[in-house]
């Protein structure tokens, strides 16, 4: 919770700081625009930029963990997402309601997606998690296991046209697609293809 309601941070440029990024680190800073920490190479924590609705500009090459539930919950102007060495899971509504969110790259993930992880990024339209293919342990109603693309995952992503996920071998959540209206693709060759109530209602 190092600068959790920063008001009037606007830029955040730590070139030298390694490790990982806390809890709630960055929460409600609702002016913060650009972060730039490129040696950082931990994890992301839960709610680490959670609420920063002016945020447009983020770097953080060198992250190599897992992406926490409520990470970049409602960055509502975030326009891109690059981790590139990322390795771990995707928590859940780690990226709900990034409205602007286009662009998401996560060739390394190897883990799980979580509930509502993408749910209502409007404006994304395709999503490349190649090595994704952890199972996941979040339940659905019924406690069962809902394998790794978990409920709600991509739910409101009314511009996505394509999903690329080869790897996933779990099953795929109740409503994980729903109301993907322009939903044309998606690969899932080694999944187990236990589809939930309304996945791609």
């Amino acid at each position: 919770q190092a600068f959790i309601v920063c008001k009037a941070l606007t830029d955040v440029s730590l070139p030298g700081m390694t490790g990982s990024i806390g809890d709630y680190a960055f929460k409600e800073c609702e002016k913060l625009q650009t972060v730039s920490l490129p040696a950082v190479t931990g994890d992301i924590g839960t709610g680490a930029f959670n609420g920063c609705i002016a945020l447009t500009s983020l770097s953080l090459p060198a992250v190599t963990g897992s992406i926490g539930a409520y990470a970049f919950y409602s960055c509502i102007v975030l326009p891109t997402v690059s981790l590139p060495l990322a390795t771990g899971s995707i928590g859940e509504n780690a990226f709900y309601w990034c409205g602007k969110l286009q662009t998401v790259n996560l060739p390394a993930i190897t883990g799980s997606i979580g509930e509502n992880a993408f749910s209502g990024c409007e404006k994304l339209k395709e999503i490349d998690l190649p090595l994704a293919a952890g199972e996941s342990d979040f339940m659905n109603d019924d406690g069962m296991e809902t394998g790794t693309i978990a409920p709600n995952a991509f739910s409101g992503c009314g511009e996505l046209e394509k999903a690329n996920l080869p790897l996933a071998t779990g099953s795929i959540g109740k409503e994980a697609f729903r109301n993907c209206e322009k939903l044309k693709e998606i690969d899932l060759p080694k999944a187990n293809y236990s589809i939930g109530q309304s996945a791609f209602d």
